[in-house]
């Protein structure tokens, strides 16, 4: 039986972090940037730099205007690989409509890549299309 000190506590708890996001936002933000200053003290410079010369290094990107000489390229490579891969999975995809050895050849991949963004479900728990109508 629980007391109800205890359950008036957990509702404490949980309640401050509802009434204040932005406090969960700046703990968690912290807690990777010292996290990662602290990984950062293991090893050189030159392989895993700390947060503050990384900043600092933003910042002199930003002032000195080299950002937005930068940017467009690296824009351009991104946008080109999503073409890219647009064109490809297009004519996979009509390719394997309209042959079916192509189909049989393709659809173990295909069926991989539709699982790729999928969460890996606990072993026992309920589905959760079945956990939703319970």
């Amino acid at each position: 039986m629980k007391s109800s000190s205890s359950s008036t506590e957990g509702t404490q708890a949980t309640s401050i972090w509802r009434r204040w996001p932005p406090l969960v936002y700046l703990a968690s933000v912290s807690a990777m940037l010292l996290a990662w200053h602290a990984i950062a003290s293991f090893f050189p410079p030159a392989i895993l730099p700390g947060p503050i010369p990384v900043f600092g290094r933003v910042a002199e990107i930003f002032a000195s205007g080299r950002f937005a000489v930068h940017m467009g390229p690296t824009l351009l490579r991104v946008g080109a690989g999503f073409a890219l891969a647009f064109v490809v999975s297009l004519a996979l995809g009509i390719l394997m409509g309209v042959n079916r050895i192509a189909e049989r050849f393709f659809e173990p991949e295909a069926a991989e890549a539709r699982r790729a963004g999928e969460m890996p479900e606990e072993e026992g728990a309920e589905p959760a299309e079945t956990a939703q109508t319970s």
